[in-house]
């Protein structure tokens, strides 16, 4: 069946350009495909295309054109980001995949998929479609002679090109930065003839090791976050000690001991702090103990009279680490800004009240008991929040 293209609406029309290789959507032209990224306990994390799980729980990960295996018992959670085809895919793959997802038909595929080989890497491929782009389209051999003179240099030198290759092999797949820089330095020394090509390998890996260098610094920021105020309650501080050292002290001591784990100055440790803030946001609650910063709640010492919040009472009740830690870390998001970014604060209803703040008691005699009467009925506050209502928890970076 045979539509006219005038019948068809636009929305139509934009897939079928995008089918036939007419136009590319964002995605296509950025290079990026749905692909995964695996966050490991105790931190840290990679990117790729999780291809499968066996049946002990094994990730593979495929990156960089390889499988990569990764036990089950190290990954905390899988997340579905787009990834860049290049970080992969190795360069035939990629290859491969264009062909068969659009296979080249005019001169003008023909030349665009020349230019993508040529920037992964995969010079016989980018050769074979520039000549076919000449071949459809013979005026635009003069456009594209430059090109194919850099490619078959290039393919003439192979040790230039490998060289090439290598060093975004170690810093793509490995992560070695350093070899991959030392790599690059001696590439332009043995060949100034292609220092273009070196210098704009060098800019890819610096940019890689800054975003680097960024997921690390927030990685530490947070696990050393986490490490001093076990450290500190290790002392068993009194609540008023543990919040003075908290305004007082805590950021000085986490800026140290991020410096001196990422052998940072303090200026560099300062320029990290004042960079966008990245990465999953982290949450901490005052749980119960949200009454000590409440305005609503009751303060003061517990009467028979009057259930009133003691805060010193309630820290001294709730000694494990864990709910101090978390009360510590919501109260330190807070009040430091120059180290967290408080994203959203929300509020759950007390698990005790439900949010009243208050609690219903019924008291029933014995002998209004037996003549079905109901009793007295009256109010109090309630003993777990004191009239606050609701616990207090934090997202941050």
């Amino acid at each position: 069946m045979v539509v006219p293209w005038a019948d068809l609406v636009e929305d139509d029309r934009d897939v079928l350009r995008r089918r036939v290789g007419l136009v590319l959507s964002e995605d296509e032209r950025l290079g990026l495909i749905g692909g995964h990224r695996l966050h490991f306990v105790g931190g840290g994390t990679d990117e790729g295309l999780l291809e499968r799980i066996d049946g002990a729980q094994r990730h593979w990960l495929r990156r960089g054109g390889m499988l990569l295996p990764y036990p089950g018992d190290r990954i905390d959670r899988v997340e579905e980001p787009k990834v860049k085809q290049s970080d992969v895919y190795d360069e035939h793959e990629l290859y491969l995949r264009r062909l068969e997802r659009v296979p080249p038909k005019t001169a003008r595929q023909h030349r665009d998929l020349a230019d993508h080989m040529y920037d992964v890497g995969n010079f016989a491929a980018a050769r074979e479609h520039y000549h076919a782009a000449i071949r459809l389209e013979p005026q635009w051999r003069w456009d594209l002679q430059a090109r194919l003179e850099q490619v078959d240099e290039l393919m003439r030198d192979e040790a230039a090109a490998n060289a090439l290759r290598k060093a975004r092999v170690a810093y793509r797949l490995h992560r070695d930065f350093a070899k991959a820089r030392a790599d690059l330095q001696r590439f332009l020394e043995e060949h100034p003839d292609r220092r273009r090509a070196g210098l704009q390998a060098l800019d890819d890996l610096e940019e890689q090791y800054a975003e680097e260098q960024r997921k690390r610094f927030t990685y530490v920021k947070n696990d050393e976050f986490r490490r001093v105020i076990e450290d500190r309650l290790r002392t068993s501080p009194t609540l008023d000690e543990a919040l003075s050292w908290v305004r007082a002290e805590m950021a000085d001591e986490i800026k140290r001991r991020i410096g001196e784990r990422m052998g940072l100055s303090p200026e560099e440790v300062e320029a990290f702090l004042k960079q966008k803030r990245t990465g999953a946001p982290h949450w901490a609650s005052y749980w119960s103990g949200t009454f000590v910063f409440d305005k609503r709640a009751k303060r003061g010492q517990t009467t028979k009279k009057a259930i009133r919040g003691d805060p010193e009472g309630w820290w001294s009740q709730y000694g494990d680490v864990s709910t101090r830690g978390n009360f510590l870390r919501a109260y330190a998001a807070e009040r430091l800004p120059d180290l967290f970014e408080v994203i959203q604060v929300t509020l759950k209803d007390c698990e005790r009240c439900g949010g009243t703040g208050r609690t219903r008691h019924v008291s029933v005699t014995e002998v209004g008991a037996l003549s079905g009467g109901q009793g007295h009925e009256w109010q109090q506050l309630c003993p777990r929040c004191f009239g606050a209502a609701r616990d207090r928890a934090v997202s941050y970076r």
